[in-house]
C-alpha cells in the first residue's frame, strides 16, 4: 500500500474534523483558529504524518515558481467559483467537496509540486494541510486577489 493510500483515512479524519469546525459561527472560529501565520503549516492532528507541513509562500514567490513551471496551480474553490477567474491553466479541486484527497490524488502526479490558493486564504490552507498530510509537496499561496496583484496571469475577474 502506497503512503497517500495508507493516509487517506487520516485526510480524511482531518477534513470532517475541519468541517465541523467550521459549523461554529464565524467569530467563534475566527478566534479559536486565526490564520497561520508562520512560514510553515503543520498538518492537523490525526494526521498519519504529523510532520507533513506545507509551505507558506507570499504572491511574489508563488508567482515566481508559476512563472518557472516549477508548481501545479490548484485552486480549491468551487467550480462556480473557479468558473468566474482564475489563475490561467490552474486545475480546479474545491477542497470543501467530498473526496478532495481522492479527487487530488486523480488528477494530479505524484511527483508535483503543488501549489494551492482560494479567495481568502482560508480554504487554501485547509487543502494545503490535507495535501500535506497524504504526502503531498504543497505551497500554501493564500488568495487569488494577491496572486493577481503580484502579475500572475488570471482569466476572468479576480475579486
Amino acid at each position: 500500500m502506497n503512503r497517500r493510500a495508507a493516509t487517506l483515512g487520516a485526510a480524511t479524519a482531518l477534513a470532517l474534523a475541519l468541517g465541523l469546525a467550521a459549523c461554529g459561527d464565524d467569530n467563534t472560529l475566527a478566534s479559536a483558529q486565526p490564520a497561520p501565520t508562520a512560514t510553515s503549516v503543520a498538518a492537523g492532528a490525526g494526521a498519519a504524518d504529523p510532520a507533513a507541513s506545507a509551505t507558506v509562500v507570499g504572491a511574489d514567490e508563488a508567482a515566481a515558481a508559476i512563472a518557472a513551471g516549477e508548481v501545479v496551480v490548484v485552486d480549491v474553490r468551487s467550480p462556480e467559483e473557479f468558473a468566474a477567474g482564475h489563475v490561467e491553466d490552474a486545475l480546479n479541486v474545491d477542497v470543501e467537496a467530498d473526496g478532495f484527497v481522492e479527487r487530488a490524488d486523480e488528477v494530479l502526479d505524484g511527483g508535483d509540486t503543488v501549489l494551492v490558493y482560494c479567495r481568502s486564504g482560508r480554504r487554501s490552507a485547509i487543502a494545503a494541510q490535507q495535501l500535506a498530510a497524504a504526502g503531498w509537496t504543497v505551497l500554501d499561496a493564500g488568495a487569488l486577489t494577491d496572486l493577481a496583484a503580484a502579475g500572475v496571469p488570471v482569466t476572468g475577474a479576480v475579486g
